[in-house]
């Protein structure tokens, strides 16, 4: 860890020490929600352009926030514990991650651009839409948008998926938390891609060959230097 964010996470360290005691056996809910947390925790070692250790603290505040939930609907004192616990990490959180975000605030697309992947939010997110797009980070969610769509990705789709991992009516900036999760997925093939290569590779008849069909990348965020087609950033609650 960076020296500036250590003062933090050993603050988180000595704070959840407290909230991981229990003497009742976890639901089996909660404990997927946790497990799920610890996979998420594993995956962020592929983030790139310095993101990882954004999206490793981003995921640990979602494994504090479910641990002291877990505590809280059983009336623990723990729960205080663990809500300490999460401050720390969120302020850590805020500083690792400033950098990248304020790269994709940088490049945001036009205001054109901007105005449509609006119309997709409210699509496809209608009842925290208000407040992501009034979310300091809209703009950095906008690039990281513009930048899937340019790789072949449908943005109301990543919204949709994205928004249905985790409620975001309780996130504190919920245009952070979805950049995080979209650059995740949008790090993998574009399905419409994917099934185009496969066509491809595949024989076909002429009479079988489907037509091809129009893509979105005319919406696509202005041209940016290749060392930044996939800045990072991520967010929590």
């Amino acid at each position: 860890m960076p020296a500036e964010l250590r003062a933090e996470l050993r603050a988180t360290t000595k704070t959840f020490a407290r909230a991981q005691r229990s003497q009742i056996r976890a639901e089996h809910r909660s404990a997927a929600g946790l497990r799920h947390a610890a996979r998420d925790i594993i995956h962020a070692a592929d983030g790139k352009d310095g993101s990882t250790l954004a999206v490793l603290l981003a995921t640990l505040v979602w494994a504090a926030i479910l641990a002291g939930r877990w505590h809280q609907t059983r009336g623990h004192q723990q729960a205080e514990a663990a809500r300490q616990a999460v401050k720390h990490l969120q302020t850590a959180y805020d500083n690792a991650a400033a950098p990248q975000l304020a790269a994709l605030a940088h490049r945001q697309p036009k205001e054109e651009v901007r105005n449509t992947l609006a119309n997709d939010v409210r699509s496809a997110v209608p009842e925290p839409a208000d407040r992501i797009l009034t979310d300091p980070n809209w703009p950095a969610l906008a690039t990281v948008l513009a930048d899937a769509e340019a790789g072949g990705h449908q943005p109301h789709r990543l919204l949709a998926d994205a928004a249905a991992r985790r409620e975001l009516t309780t996130a504190r900036l919920p245009a952070k938390v979805l950049i995080s999760r979209i650059q995740h997925t949008s790090r993998n093939p574009a399905p419409n891609r994917t099934a185009e290569a496969a066509r491809r590779r595949t024989p076909a008849s002429p009479s079988s060959e489907p037509s091809p069909t129009p893509t979105s990348s005319t919406r696509a965020a202005s041209p940016s230097p290749a060392t930044n087609a996939e800045p990072a950033a991520t967010g929590c609650s």
